[in-house]
């Protein structure tokens, strides 16, 4: 009984390596997968091969065992065709190779397909071209990307050589025409071979506000995200630097040599050059968030009853944590030495939340910045890298990792998108949408065919303490330090942060919100040491603010 037992054991669990294998094909090398086949090939045979009683002569034995091995291996072998040919099939049909030569292997089928199709267009809200399809002189068609200010929202499309990223990656099979539309007609467009045009993607970028954002960053490092403090949406998102997208487009066609040639140049400038302009800052930049974190902190503290907006907190310019001493750099008033939470908070003072932070303990820091998002794969348009509390959580079992990371220090690193989000909830009662940069799907008419619908990712707080977070964050610039960020006749809230990076400049932020009676836009900037919050991001982000109210509203 223990044997059937422990050989159905082993046939089930070689059943679900393989199954694991193929449906997260992605998620593993070569090398896990064959390893995997061989293990579930010797679970396969310790389940199937019978034991042989001792009058069996030794040759029946054998014939048995190695028709066993036959099935094993021909079963095996089923599995690696079906991956290959249908889990793995479009991985497989997209690959490129350089030969020695320096010309470009792959499925010469794939050539056909893609210069049958006119890609579609990539647009802003105003429909102004993100990324467009345009017929060379030589009668080829030629991917092309206008405007400087959002071309590397697209990412790059090489087909011949490095393939897509971004939207022109995520969003590929739309704007192939293959999917986003009618499923029906797609599948006899595509057996019929009828000659296709491809779907346009819409983004919620609105181009006027993408270009005095760009502007205003100008030749620093850095990124802006202007959303909608209710449905998610994304109005403007800069990133410097950035690749010029055009540089790296080769496709099929009878200049596809010269193009290769060229995009190869580039990539190679690209790949090796300062400050990382294939990275897409938004989304993929991860900053130490200085003191903006402290909005975390701030709604722990409501949550868990340690203070309230008007909770009086002592600061004496330090405090001594062990041997471990912070000095307090943003006191008001050097003869004052009693502030509230909510003044704490408006003045930025690391010594309160040094405090608050000992005071809340790992458990509370950690599952309040899981809340709104820490550590989780934000749902977007584009891949999203996580942001992290820190890179191992038993930092926090001290008090000195426990305070540095109460006031945005520590191991803390978050994306712009996150901070924007975190924003976002304070102004939308509590609740973090899903934001996006795609707002329709069309065709080549102006059909629509598909429209995004805001929805909710997760709740980061409670409504009354988002209110009470809100009011919070417009006393920071009515009476704060990031007063410089009023704009009159609207309500305006906001936290700079200034986040020490070694021995360079820090990180300059500003998150903040803004709207005629109600918050209407949020806003975040980070300008890589750029120096101080309020000096550098807060002036940036209040001037995208206003032509935002200016042009949106």
């Amino acid at each position: 009984m223990i044997v059937a037992l422990s050989r159905a054991a082993g046939f089930t669990t070689a059943l679900m390596i393989l199954t694991f294998g193929m449906v997260f094909t992605e998620s593993h090398s070569q090398q896990t997968w064959l390893l995997m086949m061989l293990l579930s090939g010797a679970l396969l045979l310790y389940s199937i091969v019978p034991r042989m009683r001792e009058s069996i002569p030794r040759v029946n034995s054998t014939i048995v065992v190695i028709g066993a091995v036959f099935v094993v291996g021909f079963l095996l072998m089923t599995v690696q065709l079906v991956r290959i040919q249908i889990v793995q099939s479009g991985d497989i049909g997209e690959r490129t190779a350089t030969v020695a030569d320096g010309s470009v292997v792959q499925d010469p089928r794939r050539r056909t397909r893609d210069t049958d199709i006119a890609r579609g267009q990539i647009l802003t809200r105003d429909e102004v071209a993100v990324a467009d399809t345009v017929a060379h002189q030589d009668g080829g068609l030629v991917r092309s990307y206008p405007n400087d200010h959002l071309g590397f929202l697209a990412g790059y499309y090489s087909p011949a050589l490095y393939g897509a990223t971004h939207l022109e990656s995520e969003y590929d099979e739309v704007l192939m025409g293959r999917e986003g539309g009618n499923p029906f007609n797609e599948w006899l467009d595509e057996v019929l071979h009828r000659t296709r045009h491809g779907y346009d993607v819409v983004l919620s970028i609105d181009n006027e506000l993408q270009r005095v954002s760009y502007d205003l960053l100008g030749d620093r490092s850095g990124a802006i995200i202007v959303m909608d403090a209710e449905t998610g949406a994304i109005y403007s998102m800069v990133s410097k630097p950035h690749i010029d997208p055009n540089n790296l487009y080769a496709g099929f066609g009878p200049q596809m040599n010269q193009q290769i040639e060229q995009a190869s140049s580039y990539w190679e400038q690209v790949t090796q050059a300062e400050g990382s302009p294939l990275l897409l800052r938004p989304t993929q930049g991860l900053y130490a968030p200085g003191s903006v974190f402290k909005t975390i902190t701030t709604v722990a503290a409501l949550e868990a009853g340690i203070a309230e907006p008007s909770t009086v907190f002592r600061n004496e310019g330090a405090i001594a944590i062990g041997s471990h001493v912070i000095q307090e750099q943003n006191l008001p008033d050097e003869n004052r030495v009693s502030y509230t939470l909510e003044e704490s908070y408006g003045y930025s003072l690391n010594v309160v939340y040094a405090d608050l932070g000992i005071r809340l303990g790992q458990q509370r820091m950690v599952e309040t910045a899981r809340q709104f998002g820490f550590e989780s794969s934000i749902p977007f348009d584009l891949s999203v890298t996580e942001s992290r509390i820190a890179n191992d959580l038993s930092y926090l079992d001290n008090d000195i990792g426990l305070a540095e990371t109460a006031f945005g220090q520590g191991q803390l690193f978050a994306t712009p998108l996150q901070i924007a989000l975190m924003t976002q909830a304070v102004v939308n009662e509590g609740e973090m949408s899903e934001p996006f940069l795609v707002e329709r799907i069309q065709d080549n008419m102006g059909n629509v065919l598909n429209t995004t619908r805001p929805s909710t990712w997760q709740d980061a707080m409670d409504p009354d303490i988002a209110s009470e977070m809100q009011d919070i964050m417009i006393s920071s610039v009515e009476s704060g330090w990031a007063s410089e960020a009023r704009i009159p006749g609207m309500v305006v809230g906001g936290k700079t942060g200034t986040a020490e990076v070694g021995d360079r400049e820090p990180h300059a932020w500003y998150t903040g919100f803004a709207g005629a009676g109600e918050p209407r836009y949020v806003v975040t900037v980070v300008v890589e040491h750029g120096g101080g919050g309020g000096a550098v991001a807060l002036p940036i982000a209040r001037e995208v603010l206003v032509n935002a109210l200016e042009r949106l509203d």
